[in-house]
């Protein structure tokens, strides 16, 4: 399955300052979230203000790009365990825990990309589409799978997506924060997924 999900902020030619900017980025925003400045990234990448405004205008627009970067790497992940030999529910138990890796490595900026996810403001429109259309192609391949091995119930592969989908949604996984550490949810969350849509042995 190829995967297209494609940072529109990341240029094919991009210069070694972008890639400071972008590390930078995600190091500073991983510990301080939003409240993260244009200034905050420029002194961590080691260039003026002025490098981070040119391929950035706002601060928005560097959001936007660190939280590609970010799931960029979740989906190119998840592309590699759909192509390992793992039975459907360590496939499933897998795709969720790269969820979890996210937050433990990225910090903050898992509760940034929640929260953009979950948000209202058309701004954010585009971004969630392009997350929930790469994430539906993952999830249709793990129900092939899952429904060709004979491991998934024979139902309606549409209401196991329904199923899947919303259980790690980013609504719940906000509030399931509240009451547990983050990095031990998409573990918790395959688990019940699987209670659900795994024949019984």
């Amino acid at each position: 399955m190829k995967n297209d999900f494609v940072n529109p902020y990341k240029r094919s030619d991009a210069s070694k300052n972008y890639v400071k900017i972008i590390d930078a980025a995600k190091k500073v925003f991983a510990v301080k979230g939003l409240e993260t400045t244009i200034e905050d990234v420029a002194i961590e990448a080691n260039v003026g203000v002025g490098s981070v405004y040119r391929r950035f205008s706002n601060k928005q627009q560097l959001v936007f790009a660190v939280s590609y970067e970010v799931l960029q790497e979740v989906f190119e992940e998840q592309e590699r365990i759909l192509h390992e030999r793992f039975s459907a529910d360590q496939m499933l138990i897998e795709i969720f825990a790269c969820y979890a890796r996210l937050s433990v490595i990225y910090g903050k900026i898992h509760e940034m990309i929640l929260d953009i996810l979950v948000s209202p403001d058309p701004i954010y429109e585009e971004f969630q589409c392009n997350i929930v259309s790469t994430a539906d192609r993952i999830y249709d391949e793990i129900i092939r799978i899952g429904k060709e091995s004979g491991r998934f119930v024979d139902e309606d592969p549409r209401l196991i997506k329904i199923i899947l989908k919303n259980t790690i949604s980013p609504q719940v996984v906000k509030q399931l924060a509240e009451i547990t550490p983050i990095e031990h949810i998409a573990q918790k969350l395959a688990v019940l997924a699987l209670h659900g849509i795994a024949k019984r042995s």
